[in-house]
């Protein structure tokens, strides 16, 4: 699945890889050994990551320099990344949703970068990675109507459906889902992509039934969208 990189990027942020999965998936309830594994994560996030130096992770850090080159302001529309990384430091604990929803918190918490998973079968057309225009508003998951003006954004034929805030309630996971697409977006200069790849893979085929998957990343390919 190829995956459209708005030229504008090499501005905004020209570091951007995207590390894409792409699999077909049996969505459930997450096992005992998966919640185990996020557990053990969480344990280490609460033991060795204040509060107060989130904001200082090299991902995140480089996320929000990001966040305001395209206009929007950090710590009013929080990357997702750290907001999950602050909740975890606050003692909030995790919602649990599905197997993939999890694997994919799990992700981003390793990274410190956005991590953001679709159901392919909702999707329409080629997908494009942009920053949303003024006034571009959607139903976000659990959440209503969002602003994602000035945002990062994945895209298709309908409109953005995925923000590196909040994603959209039209393509979100669920128990009917068979096929994902589970984009990392990392917008520093880093090595580890292939390393966060090969551990998505390694916990779909563990716990989510993962097959046929095809593993990407898209880097300086920009396009003028």
């Amino acid at each position: 699945m190829e995956i459209r990189i708005d030229e504008g990027w090499k501005k905004w942020a020209p570091d951007l890889q995207i590390g894409s999965v792409v699999a077909d998936v049996v969505v459930e309830e997450s096992q005992t050994e998966l919640n185990d594994e996020l557990d053990g994560l969480i344990e280490v996030i609460e033991s060795t990551l204040p509060v107060a130096d989130i904001a200082k992770e090299a991902a995140i850090a480089a996320m929000r320099k990001t966040y305001r080159t395209v206009g929007k302001d950090p710590t009013k529309y929080r990357v997702s990344s750290e907001a999950l990384l602050r909740r975890i430091g606050r003692g909030l604990g995790l919602y649990r949703v599905n197997n993939v929803v999890e694997i994919n918190n799990y992700i981003s918490m390793k990274s410190r970068c956005p991590v953001c998973a679709y159901d392919i079968s909702k999707l329409d057309g080629q997908i494009t990675f942009t920053v949303a225009p003024e006034g571009t508003v959607y139903e976000g998951i659990g959440r209503g109507n969002l602003n994602i003006e000035f945002l990062p954004v994945f895209s298709d034929a309908k409109g953005p459906f995925g923000s590196l805030t909040s994603d959209s309630a039209r393509t979100c996971v669920g128990s009917e889902t068979r096929k994902i697409v589970l984009n990392i977006v990392s917008v520093h200069s880093h090595e580890n992509m292939q390393e966060w790849l090969m551990e998505v893979e390694r916990l779909l085929v563990n716990y989510a039934q993962g097959k046929n998957i095809e593993k990407s990343i898209w880097k300086g390919q920009w396009n003028k969208i």
